[in-house]
């Protein structure tokens, strides 16, 4: 009778120290996305400017006019930026998501991981090109990794184009650098092990070739972009949920500022609801 009534108590204590616990990580994980939410939210909107959406024809245009499609592209402030954090390599942002951040580049692929733009430990981390790719984007395959977050910031909404109609509403994204723009056009979206060829950054050849094959034929979405032989790819990269060793990775075809394909036409973002 004495055991049950000490075991009661003692019980009591450790599944209350249990809760405080779950309730102190808990506070720390939310803590975390606000320290991050709150230094991107900042950083955007005091170094992109993005304009109104420009029709890409108008009536009175020449057909040789009509040809030229008209690129709203957004402008950042690299030199700002540089002022915070040399390692900055570029901006991505797909319309209409919250993807839009900076892009750093480390001198591994470990510590962007666990850091913010800024430097600050924190869990989100930053949008990381892989450490061995040129810093231009001048690679056959360049790799931008990131978090899967739980509350959609980072890479978390990227899961998003395995939705039917994502992909048709957010097509393309674009890629700003301190010396070129570029469209990348999506043309792949592949839930993939770690070991695929994802992360090659020198694709050429019979394994190139394999790869956009497969990637193709498994996309979660539908695109009429097919990549050339000549043309570069951007790989975006992170976790899924369906499993601790498989990555969603979306694939796209980087078109220059001045080399934009004619059948593009960019379109007027909505805000995604999620």
């Amino acid at each position: 009778m004495k055991k049950k009534n000490i075991l009661i108590p003692v019980l009591t204590v450790v599944f209350a120290g249990l809760f405080l616990f779950s309730a102190w990580k808990l506070w720390g994980i939310r803590s975390e996305y606000r320290k991050s939410g709150s230094t991107y939210d900042e950083l955007t909107q005091a170094v992109v400017s993005t304009p109104e959406p420009t029709p890409a024809q108008k009536p009175e245009e020449t057909e040789e006019e009509k040809a030229e499609v008209y690129v709203p592209w957004p402008s950042v402030d690299f030199t700002q930026l540089n002022e915070i954090n040399t390692d900055v390599v570029g901006w991505l942002q797909i319309g209409g998501t919250i993807i839009d951040y900076p892009v750093v580049q480390g001198r591994d692929n470990w510590y962007y991981l666990e850091h913010l733009i800024t430097g600050e430990p924190a869990i989100a981390g930053c949008l990381m090109l892989d450490c061995a790719n040129e810093s231009d984007f001048s690679d056959p395959n360049s790799v931008i990794y990131a978090h899967h977050m739980q509350n959609g910031t980072l890479f978390g909404q990227l899961e998003n184009y395995r939705k039917e109609g994502f992909f048709e509403e957010h097509p393309y994204a674009y890629l700003l650098t301190p010396e070129k723009n570029y469209v990348v056009r999506f043309f792949a979206g592949v839930l993939t092990t770690y070991d695929a060829q994802a992360w090659n950054l020198h694709l050429e050849g019979e394994v190139r070739e394999e790869w956009l094959r497969f990637a193709k034929a498994n996309s979660s979405f539908d695109s009429p972009v097919t990549p050339a032989k000549e043309d570069r790819i951007l790989t975006l990269s992170t976790c899924s949920n369906d499993g601790r060793d498989l990555r969603y990775v979306m694939l796209g075809v980087l078109e220059a500022e001045g080399e934009i394909r004619p059948d593009f036409v960019p379109m007027e973002w909505k805000d995604d609801e999620e």
